[in-house]
């Protein structure tokens, strides 16, 4: 999916850390590719812009940009000759005036980068209005959706401007819901965005929870439909997931169920010690020492083990967890 420009300089914002240590490898980058302009002062923007050749002031730039309908457009008149570099430069400075002149007129890019701004300080635990955000998010997407786009490329068409990753943050956001037993806003969210997404088998996840709070069998009842689903192609972070909240759950059969689909899943060391972790836990959950026990100590002779090294279904340490899980069990709570 090709990222709109503001969303292409937000990712590169986003992944800073990553880039400078070399995670991530990228081309050279300026000053002004990765440069936080919500921080500028509009003094310090306008001055960027004279030092480009544009000579625009506070009140001429109010004036000017009134007839226009977009940051996008008013670039387009202003820098249409510059080379590509030169011109995303003038877009990022104009962009950010405008979203500070014209905060009545929303672009969907303007709307977008206020989305990606709440959605960084949600995940950074620092102050937020994400709640208004996703609100606003979920009316955008139904007007899309009134001016004829199909629900699910509407919610493309906004992500193309969004530098994070919109489905894995509600899934997150909701799911943190249903942990903190908030089950009306977590069903009221699920219900507004769960038209739109692709991910479906994640929200299906998400369904049964919010159920399980509500109505336990039915909720379980659309979990282990869930679990059936569960293949190859699947997301190994999904399966984790409902591994570790069955660990807890005392449903020893459906545990037993999902950890025989997902042993194929994992390959690399990393991924088997996560999967340990699920299955000590559960044991442990269900108070059955024996089991508990031999797992902690299968995790323990491997932490020598790099993270990175890939997994051989044939590795006995594989071998082992399979024989602990096929072991009948006398006392499991169900």
């Amino acid at each position: 999916m090709l990222l709109q420009r503001k969303a292409l300089y937000n990712l590169l914002q986003l992944n800073l850390n990553r880039i400078e240590s070399g995670e991530f490898k990228v081309g050279k980058l300026h000053h002004w590719q990765i440069a936080n302009y919500r921080e500028k002062t509009s003094e310090e923007l306008f001055h960027q812009l004279h030092g480009l050749g544009i000579v625009l002031e506070s009140k001429d730039f109010e004036v000017f940009c009134k007839s226009f309908e977009s940051p996008e457009e008013m670039v387009e008149i202003l820098a249409k000759e510059r080379e590509p570099l030169e011109k995303d430069q003038i877009f990022l400075i104009l962009f950010e005036l405008w979203r500070r002149y014209f905060p009545e007129k929303r672009t969907i890019s303007i709307f977008c980068d206020e989305l990606d701004y709440q959605m960084t300080a949600y995940d950074l635990r620092t102050p937020n209005e994400i709640g208004d955000a996703l609100a606003s998010l979920q009316l955008l997407l139904e007007e899309q959706v009134d001016r004829g786009l199909e629900p699910h490329l509407a919610f493309q068409l906004i992500q193309t401007y969004c530098a994070n990753d919109i489905e894995s943050f509600l899934f997150d956001y909701i799911l943190n819901d249903v942990e903190e037993a908030n089950q009306q806003l977590a069903r009221d969210l699920f219900d507004g965005f769960q038209p739109f997404v692709k991910g479906k088998i994640w929200f299906d996840y998400l369904a049964a929870r919010i159920d399980i709070l509500d109505d336990p069998e039915a909720g379980y009842g659309k979990l282990e439909k869930v679990v059936e689903q569960i293949h190859d192609g699947v997301n190994l972070d999904l399966v984790e997931e409902i591994l570790f909240f069955l660990a807890h759950s005392g449903n020893h059969s459906l545990f037993y169920t999902l950890a025989k689909k997902a042993l194929p899943l994992v390959h690399t060391e990393e991924e088997f010690q996560d999967f340990l972790e699920a299955c000590y836990a559960h044991y442990d959950y269900l108070e059955l020492k024996q089991p508990a026990f031999a797992i902690s100590l299968l995790f323990h002779s491997r932490t020598h083990i790099s993270p990175e090294t890939m997994l051989s279904q044939e590795d006995p340490g594989v071998k082992e967890v399979r024989s602990i899980l096929e072991q009948k069990l006398h006392f499991a709570k169900e």
